[in-house]
């Protein structure tokens, strides 16, 4: 072997060394890289679970808000209705209170009349008891 191989002979093995230390570096972001991939997988199915199940909390709370609004709408006509015969009953009672002040009236004009007949009619049986 001549000089000149022996030296290509070593640059060729340098080369391999150095290509296999490359290569082992390589290995090492690949195997670096895959369990990272790995993971952000886990945390991606965490992720897409949680969502899931935010999703279901989320329809059972609308079809909760639903049901509540569609209470409070059977409420609020149960109020207006309630309102509306609160103040029918208002006005019976003022027609009501209207005939008993009359009826007082007419109690009060009678019994001033009584009175003033029954104190005639005691002059009168007392003039006849001094005949």
């Amino acid at each position: 072997m001549t000089e000149v191989m022996r030296v290509q002979m070593a640059q060729i093995q340098e080369r391999m060394v150095q290509m296999r230390a490359d290569a082992d570096a390589a290995l090492e972001r690949a195997v670096a890289a895959e369990s990272r991939v790995k993971q952000l997988e886990q945390t991606l199915l965490e992720k897409e679970n949680d969502t899931k199940s935010l999703r279901v909390k989320l329809d059972t709370s609308e079809d909760a808000l639903d049901r509540t609004h569609i209470a409070l709408r059977v409420a609020t006509e149960s109020v207006r209705a309630l309102d509306v015969k609160a103040a029918q009953a208002a006005g019976q009672v003022a027609v009501a209170q209207h005939k008993r002040d009359r009826w007082e009236a007419k109690c009060e004009e009678i019994d001033a009349k009584y009175r003033g007949v029954k104190a005639g009619l005691d002059e009168l049986d007392g003039q006849m008891e001094v005949l």
